[in-house]
Order: structure tokens, then C-alpha cells, then sequence
């Protein structure tokens, strides 16, 4: 059974904000009450999680523990979620003495990420969660990231796309397999 889609009538004057705003959204304290009780009311889950990977700089490509500091930093990553875990420290050799040796390109770093984190069952890693909102036969997507923060009541700012459609693997979000 498909669930019904559900749309939040919004007032007109902060529609118009939000489709004026380019992106990223952060409304005056009416508009911020509008945010929690709109996703209260009408959030929905995507099939899309939303992953930055970071630029890798030569440095941290040549280093295991500045590469392994750098996966930390994404979405909850471990190193030893894309590296074979019969690699260890006693085990390393000409072959796997860096992270560039061990993956050949940062393609292949960035291509492992994105696959490790499709397929995680981590509890960090979010479904892009949406409220579709409605004004005068108009309709936008406020996009909510960090659920922590919007559960804790200091979620503030959304971002305003027009479909999922934008939502494309060109601009980090990718299904979950």
C-alpha cells in the first residue's frame, strides 16, 4: 500500500520566502514555527540519503592515519568500512603502505564511500526527510537535515527544491541499495 501524499497549505508571504530564498532557508520565529509544525504534521521519508565526501588532499591520500582521520568525518564513516579489514598495521606492504597504493585513484576512494554508505544499516546515516508544502496551486519541498536538531528543538534552516528530482547523484544524493 502507497502512502498518500501529504501537503501543508502555507501562508502566502512565507511561500513566497522560501521560493525566493535560492536554497538554503531560514525564516523569521513564525516561519521557524511554521518548520516544526509543518514536519510534524507532513514529513516524509525519500529513498535518498544526501553524502559530502570532502575534498582528499595528496597529503591524506599518502597517510593511513590522516585518511583514516578524514573518513571520520563522513557521515559516520570508518576506515575499516572501505578497506579490507585483513589490512592491518602489521600486515602492510609496498602493495598497501598508503591509501593511494591501496585504492590507485581517489575515484576509486570516493566510489567505495558511496557504496559503504548505500548500503549501511547505520542509524547516522539519514533518508533525506521532506514536507511538501502548498500555496495558491504552487508547491515546494522544504528538505530537513539533522534530525537531532529539529527532535532537540534547535533545527532552524531547510533547504526549498522545487522536486525530488533535483535531488541527483551529480549533487550528493544517492538511492539506498
Amino acid at each position: 500500500m502507497l502512502s498518500e501524499k501529504i501537503s501543508i497549505q502555507c501562508p502566502k508571504q512565507l511561500f513566497e520566502f522560501f521560493e525566493n530564498c535560492g536554497g538554503w532557508a531560514k525564516p523569521d520565529k513564525e516561519g521557524q514555527k511554521f518548520l516544526y509544525e509543518a514536519l510534524y504534521t507532513g514529513f516524509q521519508f525519500s529513498n535518498l540519503i544526501s553524502i559530502d565526501i570532502p575534498s582528499l588532499d595528496n597529503k591524506t591520500f599518502n597517510d593511513w592515519d590522516e585518511f583514516e582521520y578524514w573518513c571520520s568525518d563522513i557521515k559516520g564513516l570508518h576506515m575499516w568500512d572501505i578497506v579490507d579489514e585483513k589490512v592491518n598495521n602489521a600486515e602492510f606492504n609496498d602493495d598497501n603502505d598508503t591509501p593511494r597504493k591501496y585504492f590507485k585513484t581517489k575515484k576509486k576512494v570516493k566510489e567505495a564511500i558511496i557504496k559503504s554508505i548505500r548500503t549501511s544499516e547505520s542509524d547516522q546515516i539519514e533518508s533525506v526527510t521532506y514536507v511538501e508544502i502548498e500555496c495558491e496551486n504552487k508547491t515546494l519541498l522544504l528538505l530537513y537535515f539533522d534530525s537531532d536538531s529539529w527532535t532537540l528543538g534547535w533545527g532552524d534552516s531547510v533547504v526549498v527544491i522545487n522536486s525530488l528530482d533535483e535531488l541527483t547523484e551529480e549533487n550528493g544524493y544517492y538511492a539506498r541499495l
